[in-house]
């Protein structure tokens, strides 16, 4: 399982978990194959991220990848990088920032 994104989520993807809008509404089951409607339902109720299976979840440019980390790290700069809270941060502002640039390319707002 991986958790990602909402805006990284692409039709077609496998949700390996339930996706409950914040009042607990069901929005889409485990199992569910997104589509489209699925990633506007997940934007009107400001899901920020979900669980995917491993199988479908998206390859990233390394390139990308490794721009995202260096435009990061310097946030992170004298702090603790082996602390679990701290590699959790760095990973989400990694992905918010593969997000940033993937969105930049397809010219939607992420």
């Amino acid at each position: 399982m991986a958790r990602i994104s909402t805006a990284l989520t692409q039709p077609g993807m496998i949700l390996a978990e339930d996706v409950n809008a914040p009042g607990g509404q069901l929005i889409a089951g485990a199992g569910a194959t997104l589509s489209a409607k699925h990633l506007v339902a997940f934007k009107t109720w400001g899901i920020p991220a979900v669980m995917i299976t491993d199988e479908s979840a998206p390859a990233i440019d390394p390139a990308l990848l490794a721009e995202a980390r260096r435009l990061v790290a310097p946030r992170f700069a004298g702090q603790p990088t082996d602390h679990p809270a701290i590699r959790e941060i760095f990973r989400i502002g990694v992905e918010r920032q593969v997000a940033l640039k993937l969105a930049k390319r397809v010219g939607t707002p992420p």
